[in-house]
């Protein structure tokens, strides 16, 4: 009893505060796009927003939160693993000083083989070539130039690939470190057998 007596007193509370309320905080919404200086609106009668229009507004905004601004730090939480991934792919497609004849622009076997593999295997979204920028313009360039005429004489149906300057290098993991880590990777592999279950008797 106690708690609707309160309940009706907030009421007429409110039904007291609201004229006084929506006189003094009273705003007019208007749906006129922004004009330039020196171009006047439309004449169109200003709509009034009352307090209930108000109060319902805010209401469904407090429902929705946080949703409406939350995209704006999810983009930002996922957009350095985005920047990690195409550093990779990057990599993973550079054609680098290795890849060429020592002295000139030509491709070697290493490099051919590896353009093979980006035509072939790489899937079509991430499928470009990457050519490491040399100290000369001109060189790259012709590299540049080398690697397009390889694509057209290794893939002569397949649509055109883009061929980009990197600031990417080959990394600086050695041959020998590359098998010594193979080898222990291959030395510790477990035997490719299933363990044998455990038989457990009942006593009786």
């Amino acid at each position: 009893m106690l708690r609707r007596q309160c309940f009706v007193l907030a009421l007429g509370i409110v039904g007291l505060l609201v004229p006084a309320v929506e006189a003094q905080q009273s705003v007019t919404v208007t749906d006129e796009p922004f004009f330039a200086a020196g171009q006047p609106p439309a004449a169109q009668a200003p709509q009034k927003e009352n307090w209930w229009q108000r109060w319902k507004r805010d209401y469904h905004r407090n429902q929705c939160w946080p949703e409406p601004f939350i995209a704006g730090d999810r983009q930002a939480e996922i957009m350095p693993f985005e920047i990690m991934a195409n550093n990779a792919w990057q990599r993973q497609l550079l054609l680098s000083d290795y890849h060429f004849v020592q002295g000139t622009t030509e491709l070697n076997d290493a490099g051919k083989f590896k353009l093979l593999w980006i035509i072939s295997k790489v899937p079509a979204q991430r499928r470009a070539v990457y050519v490491e920028r040399l100290m000369s313009d001109q060189t790259t360039a012709e590299r540049m130039a080398a690697v397009q005429k390889a694509i057209v004489r290794l893939a002569p149906n397949r649509p055109a690939m883009p061929v980009y300057e990197s600031n990417l290098g080959p990394g600086e993991w050695s041959g020998a470190s590359a098998v010594a880590t193979q080898n222990a990777n291959e030395k510790t592999v477990p035997d490719p057998r299933l363990p044998t279950a455990a038989r457990t008797t009942i006593s009786q």
